[in-house]
C-alpha cells in the first residue's frame, strides 16, 4: 500500500491529530488577541490625536475672543443694526416700475391713459384715461377688480365729449384704486 505508514499505531495518530488541531485553535485565539490590541492602540492614538486637536482649537477661539471685545463689538453691533433697517425698508418700498408694469397688465388694449398720479403715504392711485364706450371702461374697471394687485377701485369720474357731430364720442374716465402689491 503506498502512502500509508505503518510505522505509527492508531493511538499516536489520533494524539498526533488532537494536538495539532490545539495550536491551530491557539493560534486564532492568538491572532484575535493580537488584531483587538491593535484596533485599541489605534483608538487610543486617534482619541490623543483629537484631544489635541480640540485643545488647539479652543486656543484659536480664545485668542479670537480677545480680538472681539471693546470697541470691534460696537461697531458690528451698529453695522447689523443699520443693515436690518435697510432690508426692512427694502421689503416695504414701492417701486414705480412694479406697479407701471402691474397697470399695463390690467389696461384694455383699446383704452388710452392720458394721466397717472401715486400717493406713496396712502398707497393709492388715480389713473385718468379715454375709452371709445362706456362698454369698454366698464371692461376695464373689472379688469383692475380682478387683478390681485389692486383692491378699492373707485370710479371717480365718466363723461363723454364729442370733437365734432360726425365722430364718435370718446368717454374720459378717472379711476382711484388700492395698490396691494404682489400676492
Amino acid at each position: 500500500m503506498p502512502g500509508v505508514n505503518l510505522s505509527q499505531s492508531i493511538a499516536e495518530k489520533s494524539a498526533y491529530q488532537a494536538k495539532s488541531g490545539g495550536e491551530k485553535g491557539r493560534f486564532v485565539v492568538f491572532g484575535a488577541f493580537f488584531l483587538t490590541l491593535v484596533v485599541w492602540g489605534g483608538v487610543r492614538i486617534g482619541l490623543f490625536t483629537y484631544d489635541k486637536k480640540i485643545a488647539t482649537l479652543k486656543h484659536q477661539i480664545e485668542q479670537q475672543k480677545l480680538e472681539f471685545e471693546g470697541p470691534a463689538v460696537s461697531d458690528i453691533a451698529d453695522i447689523d443694526a443699520r443693515l436690518s433697517i435697510l432690508n426692512q425698508e427694502k421689503t416695504n418700498q414701492v417701486y414705480p416700475k412694479t406697479v407701471l408694469v402691474a397697470i399695463e397688465e390690467t389696461v384694455l388694449p383699446g383704452n388710452r391713459l392720458t394721466s397717472f398720479d401715486y400717493d406713496f403715504e396712502k398707497n393709492t392711485i388715480s389713473i385718468e384715461g379715454e375709452a371709445f364706450g362706456y362698454k369698454e371702461v366698464a371692461q376695464q374697471v373689472m379688469s383692475f377688480k380682478t387683478s390681485p394687485r389692486f383692491s378699492d377701485i373707485l370710479l371717480s369720474s365718466l363723461t363723454k365729449e364729442k370733437e365734432s357731430d360726425n365722430s364718435p364720442g370718446v368717454v374720459k374716465f378717472g379711476v382711484t384704486l388700492a395698490w396691494v402689491g404682489q400676492k
